[in-house]
Parts: structure tokens; sequence; C-alpha cells
């Protein structure tokens, strides 16, 4: 009898191990693949909002490039570039010169110097623009093709600007593209902006570049607060060395993600993340925005700081990222 008890105690036991070790393999299962639909809902929603601020930056450059081909600024530019080039190479360079020196040593904004380029039928055609779409623009200005404004919304620190690395992106040795300067903050209009900068092409020949100085800050602000009325978890623009672009309730460029998120944005693909808590994971999807990888025609970063900026971006992409708790059970 006690054989017997003893025996069927040992199978009731094990019988018990046995339903709680597949109880569990179950739960484990069962989470896990919870645990993977909700990575995939995260990439899916990650990669949706990729690409609508890859629109939305795309439509700033089709404005940008409508506006550069009016013949109003056209035909401002072919007498400006007449103008230059009447003269040799070596007199060209010292009255850029000297009109720059002018320029720049000129406080007073109403002098009719300052007054000239700001005031011509271009620049007020230039405002307009600006007053069509209030609060999106800081500086829109248009230089002819030795780097010299012709035309502008407001009194800029320079006037010759074939140095400026913004301007050599786009001018790219005669054959032009579009530069997206990913400025950070810019002094002039005292917030993020993005420069969205335009060869201006007469035939083959660019003639002119225009710049509009976009603020960026209010758009990727929208984005975010929308995503927040309709998901739980965070959502940030994040560059490819860690700067966060955007995040709600958070100044540009102030923080940074953390480590665990470094290796993946630097291989500038679509992937998704999982960060192990003791009582809860954090999940994570990456989405690079498709306009900021760069392209033959299209480039995007500029120079950490100049005159007029700082924080800037040196070859970063941006990234869409998304976190969300996951909790595990344990």
């Amino acid at each position: 009898m006690k054989l017997q008890y003893k025996a069927s105690s040992i199978m009731t036991l094990s019988g018990l191990v046995i339903v709680l070790l597949l109880s569990l393999g179950y739960n484990i299962y069962n989470y896990r693949i919870y645990q993977a639909r909700e990575l995939q809902r995260l990439l899916n929603t990650s990669q949706e909002i990729s690409q609508h601020i890859d629109s939305l930056i795309e439509e700033k450059v089709r404005i940008a490039s409508t506006l550069s081909s009016s013949p109003i600024i056209k035909d401002a530019l072919l007498t400006s570039n007449s103008d230059f080039a009447a003269f040799s190479d070596d007199q060209r360079m010292q009255e850029i010169d000297r009109l720059n020196e002018q320029w720049k040593t000129t406080t007073n904004i109403n002098d009719p110097f300052i007054q000239d380029k700001m005031t011509n039928p271009v620049a007020e055609f230039l405002k307009q623009q600006q007053f069509v779409i209030p609060g999106e623009y800081g500086e829109i200005f248009i230089t002819n093709r030795y780097g010299v404004i012709i035309a502008t919304t407001g009194k800029l620190t320079t006037l010759a600007h074939s140095n400026k690395y913004w301007w050599l992106g786009c001018f790219n040795d005669g054959e032009g593209r579009v530069f997206l300067d990913d400025r950070g903050f810019d002094a002039s209009v005292e917030g993020y902006v993005l420069g969205v900068v335009i060869p201006i092409k007469y035939g083959d020949e660019i003639i002119g570049i225009l710049k509009s100085n976009v603020n960026i800050e209010g758009i990727l602000t929208q984005v975010i607060n929308d995503f927040s009325q309709r998901n739980s978890g965070k959502l940030r623009i994040v560059r490819t060395g860690g700067s966060i672009v955007s995040e709600q309730g958070v100044d540009p460029l102030s923080t940074s993600v953390s480590e665990d998120f470094i290796d993946e944005l630097r291989k500038k693909e679509n992937s998704t993340l999982i960060l192990d808590g003791d009582n809860e994971d954090r999940l994570a999807a990456l989405a690079p925005i498709p306009i900021t990888m760069g392209s033959e025609k299209i480039y995007f970063g500029g120079t950490e700081s100049s005159i007029d900026h700082s924080s800037g971006n040196a070859g970063e992409s941006w990234h869409v990222v998304i976190s969300n708790i996951f909790h595990n059970g344990r």
C-alpha cells in the first residue's frame, strides 16, 4: 500500500509539474506573440510617420522650387549677373568684398543701401510668400551666381554668400542640387530652422540661388502632438548621433536618446529594439526619414555651426523613434 501511495503521489506531482510547465510555456509563447505584434505595430507606425514627415519636407522643397522659377526672379538675376560679369575676376572680387563690408558695417536698417535689397520688386515678392503662410518662414533671400544677395526679406549678417557651405553645396560645381540645411538653432529667428536651398537655372546654367529658412520646429511639433492624441508611447525625431530634434515638451537638441539606441540609429534602416527591464520591457521602433538620407539630387545636413547658427547637422539623418512600455508579467 505504501508503494502504491508513493507511486500515486509521484504521478500526481509529476502531472502537476507538467501542467505548470505547459502553462508557463504557453504563457511565454503568448507573451512573445503579443510582443512581436506590438513591435510590428510600432514599426508600421514609425514608417507611416516617417513617410508623412518626408512628404512635408518634400512639399517645402516644391514650394521653394516653384517660387524660384518666377519670371520676376529670373529677370532680376540675369540683370544682376550681367552687371557683375562686366568686371574682370579680380575687379569682381574686390567689388563684392567692398559691398559686403559696407553691408556688415551699416547698422541702420533704413539706410538706402540696405533698403535697396529689402524693398525692390523681388524682395516684395518674397515677402508676399511670408504673408501667405504666416509663421512658416524666417528669411527668404536670393543671391546671384556670384553669391551676392539681390533680394531679401530681412537684413542678414552678410551680403556675400559664395563661401557659405550651403551655397557651395547647392551650386555643386555648377551642376546644382537641392540643399536641405539642418541648421539647428538659428539666431535670426531664434528657433529651429531647416534651410531649403534651391538652384535657379536658366537653361542649363545656374544663375542664382534661393534660400528659404523654414520653421521646422512647428511642423514637427504638430506631428508629435497628433501622435500623442491617438497613441500611447513616445514619439521622437532623432538625429543619427542621438540628439533629439523634436519631442513633446522638450526643447530641440537639448537632450539625447540613451546609448541603447545609438547602434540601431547608425544602421540607418528600419529596425526594432527590446530593452529588458525587471517588470516590463521597453519596445522601440526606428525608421529613417528618406529625404534626410540624401541623394544625388538632394543633400541633407550642413555644418555644426557658423556665424549665425549653432547645433547644426554635420552629416546625420533624421529618424522617427517610437517607444512604448510592454509589461512582461514577471
